[in-house]
C-alpha cells in the first residue's frame, strides 16, 4: 500500500432557489491523509486499487479569504485505472465506485436550516454524521496521436439513504455529469517511472 496526501474543493454556491433568504455558501477546501491498497498493478492490464481518504474541510469566505473550519469528510472508493486491451491498443478505459461518509459539522453546512431560516416549505432542520452516499464513475480516452488524446467522462452521484437526505435543502437524490475533452501532451520523457510492487 501506499500512504498519500489527498485534496478536494468545493466552489462557492450562490443564488441557490432552495437557499432562498440565506446565506451564500462560501468556496471549501478539504486535505487530509490518503491510504492506498493495490489489488493489482501492471502494464497492459490496469491497476485496481481500494482508496481511503480522511480530509479536514475548511471554508474560505470570499469577502476576506477568511478560513473556517466545517469538519471532517471520509471517502472510501473502488479504482480501475487506465485497462488496455493490449499495449498497442489507443484506447484506455477506467473507473470508480465510492462513498462518502462526514461529521455533523459537515453536513450542517450544506443542510441545516436554523428555526429563523426556516419558512413554508423549508422546514428548521439539522444534520448528523454518518454516510452521505455514493457515486459511480466511468471514463474513456482514445490515443489519436502521439501527442492528442480525446477521452469521454461521466459520474453518477446518489444520496439515498444519506443521513441528510431528508434535509428541506435537498431538491434531487441523483446528479449525473458528463464531459469531454481533448488532452495534448507537449513533452514526454523517454525514461518511465519505476512502479514499486
Amino acid at each position: 500500500g501506499e500512504l498519500d496526501f489527498s485534496f478536494y474543493g468545493n466552489p462557492p454556491v450562490v443564488n441557490d432557489d432552495a437557499r432562498e433568504g440565506m446565506p451564500d455558501l462560501d468556496p471549501l477546501v478539504e486535505a487530509g491523509p490518503a491510504w492506498r491498497l493495490y489489488l493489482h498493478r501492471g502494464q497492459p492490464t490496469p491497476d485496481i486499487y481500494l482508496l481511503a481518504a480522511v480530509r479536514g474541510v475548511v471554508s474560505i469566505s470570499m469577502n476576506d479569504l477568511r478560513p473556517s473550519y466545517e469538519g471532517l469528510r471520509g471517502v472510501l472508493g473502488l479504482y480501475l485505472k487506465d485497462y488496455q486491451l493490449s499495449r498497442e491498443s489507443p484506447w484506455k478505459f477506467g473507473g470508480s465506485v465510492g462513498m462518502d461518509v462526514a461529521d455533523d459539522n459537515y453536513n450542517s453546512y450544506f443542510y441545516d436550516v436554523s428555526d429563523e431560516q426556516a419558512r413554508p416549505g423549508r422546514a428548521a432542520y439539522r444534520s448528523s454524521s454518518g454516510y452521505g452516499g455514493f457515486c459511480l464513475s466511468g471514463y474513456v480516452v482514445r490515443k489519436l496521436t502521439r501527442a492528442l488524446s480525446w477521452s469521454v467522462y461521466a459520474r453518477w452521484d446518489n444520496i439515498n439513504g444519506a443521513v441528510y437526505a431528508d434535509s428541506p435543502l435537498v431538491r434531487e437524490n441523483n446528479n449525473v455529469v458528463l464531459g469531454t475533452a481533448l488532452a495534448w501532451t507537449l513533452a514526454e520523457s523517454s525514461a518511465r517511472a519505476r512502479k514499486n510492487w
